[in-house]
C-alpha cells in the first residue's frame, strides 16, 4: 500500500479542532448537569446530544490523526488550509448577527443614515462568517443556510411558531396600512420579510437533514418532521412528529368540531345581551377545557399544569406566591435561561436568570401577600397566543362571530390575542386587620427586579389594580408587551420605578409607565387622590397612607392626585382627603358588597367629615 503524505498543517489544524471540540463537549456537559439538577430533562436531553456529537466528531479526528488515509472530516476536500468550521465565540457571533441586522435596518428606516456604514459591514460580516462555516461542512456550491446552535427539538418548535407569528405580522402590516403609519409599515413590512426568511432557512435545513418536505406548504402544517405529513394538512398537524400526521398531544384533534352547535347558539345569545368579552372568553375556556383539553385527554400534555390552574378556577394564574419562601422555592425549580432564551433577546445579559413555562392561560404569577418579599431575575415569556390552545379558542370565537353576522348582530367577540385581564406579574395585598385590598390593604417592601417580560398579545406587564402598596420597587426589568399596561400601578404610596428598559436594552419609554389613584371597591370605581391621617399617627404604622413622590416616575405619569378621561370613562367617584382608618373601621360595620353599598358607605364618611368628594 502506497505511503500517504500528509502535512504537519493538516494534523496541526485537526489537533486544533479537536481542543476546541473537547472544550465545546465539556461546556455541555455541565449546561446538562445543570439542567439535571434543575430538574428540567428535557433540556439536559439537548445537551447531552450535543456533548455526544462533540465527543463523536472528536473521535473521527482521532481516528484520522492515527490512520491518516483520507481527507480529515470537516476539513474541506481541498488542502490543508481548508476552514475548519466556526470557534464557540463565532457561533454566538453568528446567532446574533441577524438581530443586530434587523436592527440596523429598522434605524436606517426611521430616518438615522449614520446606520448604512454599520448595516453594510454587519451583512459583510454575516457573509462571512456563513462562507466559513459552509466551507466546514465540506465545502458545497450550494450549502444549506446554516442553523445555528440550534438542536432539532429547537427547530421544531420555532417552526411550529413561526406561522403564527407571520401571520400575526400579516395582521399588523395591514393595520398600519389602513392608518397610512409609513414608519410602522415599514417595521412590521421587515419583520414579516424576517419571519419569512427564517421560516425558508429552517425548512431547507429539514428538508437537507431529514429528507421531509413538511412545513413549507402553509402555516397548517408547520412543524412536522414526519416523512408522509403534507404540506396541506390541517390544523391539529401542528407540532406532530408522528409519519402519519396524526394529532399530537398538544392540540387534540383540531381539524374536527370540538362544540356543539348548541354550545355556539347559548354563547352568542347571552353575549349578545350585552357584549361582555370577560363572559365569551369565559364560556369558551370552559367549554375547551371540559371537552377538547379535558384532564383526560392532556394527562401527559407539557401544559396540564396550566390547563387545570384555568380549569379550577377561570381567573386562576399558572403561579401564587405569598412569602418569600414560595419565591424562592418557584425561582429553584425553573430551568436556567438558556440558549432559546439568548438568542430571542441577544442585547440582554441572562445569566443567572430562570425560565418560566412559557404557556399559560391566564396570569403567570399572582402575588398574593403582605409583603417583605422579592421576584427577581425570572423569563417570563407568553408564546400562549401562539399555541395550538389558542388556536383553537380562535375556532370558537369564528363560529360565534358567525353566527352574530348571520343574525345580523353587532357585537363580535375578540381573539384569544386580545384576551383581557392576563398579567405577567400581578400585585394582590393579602387582608389585614379584616380589610381586604377593595378596602385598601397595604402591601409592604416587596421588590421586583431583573426580569424578563415578553408577549405579543395583550399580556400585562407588572400591574397593580386594587389595594395600596408601600415601599414597592420596580426596577432594571425588561419589558416589551402588546397590551396597554407594560408596568401599571394604582395606589402606590411610596418607592421607586426606575432602570427599566425593552427587550432591546433600551430605557424604556416614559408612557410605558402610569401611577393611578388607591381604587376602593373594585368594579366600583371609587378613587382616593389624597387622604388626611390623624396626628397620632406615626408614617410607619399600617394605617397611615400618603402619596409620596416615586423615584424614576416623571410628573406627567403621575395620575394619583387627579381625575383622568381613562378613570371618568369607568364612572368613577373621587375623593380626597379620605381618613384611611375611619373608612376600614366603617368598612368593617357595614361589610358592602355592591356598587350602591359601596358608594353608600363613602357617602356616609364623607358626611361624617372623614372624607370630601371631587367633582372636577
Amino acid at each position: 500500500m502506497p505511503t500517504i503524505s500528509i502535512s504537519a498543517d493538516s494534523r496541526a489544524a485537526v489537533k486544533a479542532r479537536i481542543l476546541e471540540l473537547n472544550r465545546l463537549a465539556q461546556e455541555a456537559d455541565a449546561q446538562m448537569r445543570s439542567a439535571l439538577t434543575a430538574h428540567n430533562p428535557d433540556a439536559a436531553n439537548q445537551w447531552r446530544q450535543r456533548r455526544d456529537g462533540y465527543n463523536l466528531e472528536v473521535k473521527k479526528l482521532t481516528d484520522w490523526l492515527n490512520n491518516p488515509t483520507s481527507t480529515p472530516p470537516n476539513l474541506g476536500s481541498g488542502n490543508a488550509s481548508a476552514p475548519v468550521g466556526l470557534t464557540a465565540e463565532e457561533e454566538k457571533r453568528l446567532a446574533k448577527l441577524p438581530f443586530d441586522i434587523k436592527f440596523a435596518e429598522q434605524q436606517l428606516a426611521r430616518g438615522d443614515t449614520r446606520y448604512q456604514a454599520i448595516l453594510q459591514n454587519l451583512r459583510a460580516e454575516l457573509a462571512e462568517l456563513q462562507r466559513k462555516q459552509a466551507g466546514s461542512t465540506g465545502g458545497s456550491n450550494n450549502p444549506v443556510d446554516p442553523v445555528v446552535s440550534m438542536t432539532p427539538e429547537e427547530i421544531k418548535k420555532r417552526l411550529t411558531e413561526l406561522p403564527y407569528k407571520i401571520q400575526y405580522a400579516e395582521k399588523m402590516l395591514a393595520e398600519y396600512r389602513r392608518f397610512n403609519n409609513a414608519q410602522k409599515i415599514t417595521e412590521w413590512a421587515q419583520e414579516l420579510q424576517n419571519l419569512e426568511m427564517e421560516q425558508a432557512r429552517l425548512n431547507r435545513w429539514v428538508t437537507s437533514n431529514t429528507g421531509s418536505t413538511s412545513g413549507g406548504g402553509s402555516s397548517s402544517s408547520a412543524g412536522n418532521t414526519g416523512s408522509n405529513s403534507s404540506a396541506g394538512g390541517n390544523a391539529g398537524n401542528i407540532g406532530n412528529t408522528g409519519s402519519s400526521g396524526s394529532a399530537g398531544s398538544t392540540g387534540g384533534n383540531t381539524g374536527n368540531s370540538v362544540s356543539s352547535g348548541d354550545f355556539v347558539t347559548t354563547t352568542a345569545n347571552t353575549f349578545n345581551t350585552n357584549g361582555s368579552q370577560d363572559f365569551a372568553h369565559n364560556a369558551i375556556l370552559t367549554e375547551l377545557l371540559a371537552n377538547q383539553y379535558s384532564t383526560a385527554n392532556m394527562r401527559n400534555d407539557p401544559n396540564a399544569r396550566a390547563y387545570d390552574a384555568v380549569r379550577q378556577n377561570s381567573g386562576q394564574p399558572l403561579h401564587w406566591i405569598r412569602n418569600q419562601q414560595q419565591a424562592e422555592t418557584l425561582f429553584n425549580s425553573l430551568p436556567a435561561a438558556g440558549n432559546l432564551e439568548r438568542r430571542r433577546f441577544p442585547r440582554l445579559n441572562l445569566t443567572g436568570m430562570r425560565s418560566g413555562q412559557n404557556f399559560f392561560v391566564r396570569d403567570f404569577m399572582q402575588i398574593y401577600s403582605k409583603g417583605d418579599l422579592s421576584i427577581a431575575n425570572t423569563v417570563v415569556i407568553d408564546d400562549t397566543v401562539f399555541s395550538a390552545f389558542a388556536q383553537d379558542f380562535d375556532k370558537l370565537v369564528s363560529r360565534i362571530n358567525e353566527y352574530q353576522k348571520q343574525h345580523g348582530r353587532t357585537f363580535r367577540v375578540f381573539p384569544f390575542l386580545q384576551i383581557a385581564h392576563r398579567d405577567a406579574f400581578q400585585l394582590i395585598p393579602e387582608p389585614m386587620n379584616g380589610v381586604d385590598r377593595f378596602g385598601g390593604a397595604q402591601m409592604r417592601n416587596v421588590s421586583i427586579s431583573g426580569n424578563v417580560v415578553f408577549s405579543d398579545g395583550a399580556l400585562q406587564g407588572i400591574f397593580a389594580t386594587d389595594g395600596a402598596f408601600r415601599n414597592l420597587h420596580i426596577r432594571s426589568n425588561s419589558l416589551q408587551i402588546g397590551g396597554e399596561h407594560t408596568i401599571s400601578i394604582s395606589g402606590m404610596l411610596s418607592g421607586s420605578i426606575m432602570g427599566n428598559s425593552d427587550i432591546n436594552n433600551n430605557p424604556l419609554a416614559s408612557n410605558k409607565i402610569a401611577l393611578y389613584p388607591l381604587r376602593l371597591g373594585g368594579g366600583t370605581n371609587i378613587y382616593v387622590l389624597g387622604f388626611r391621617n390623624k396626628p397620632a399617627l406615626n408614617p410607619a404604622d399600617v394605617s397611615y397612607y400618603q402619596y409620596e413622590d416615586i423615584l424614576g416616575v416623571p410628573a406627567a405619569r403621575d395620575f394619583r392626585r387627579q381625575i383622568t378621561p381613562e378613570t371618568a370613562a369607568r364612572g368613577g367617584i373621587f375623593y380626597s382627603n379620605v381618613d384611611m382608618l375611619e373608612l376600614q373601621s366603617l368598612l368593617q360595620r357595614r361589610k358592602p358588597q355592591t356598587t350602591p353599598q359601596w358608594r353608600e358607605a363613602i357617602a356616609e364618611l364623607a358626611r361624617a367629615g372623614f372624607a370630601q368628594q371631587v367633582t372636577s
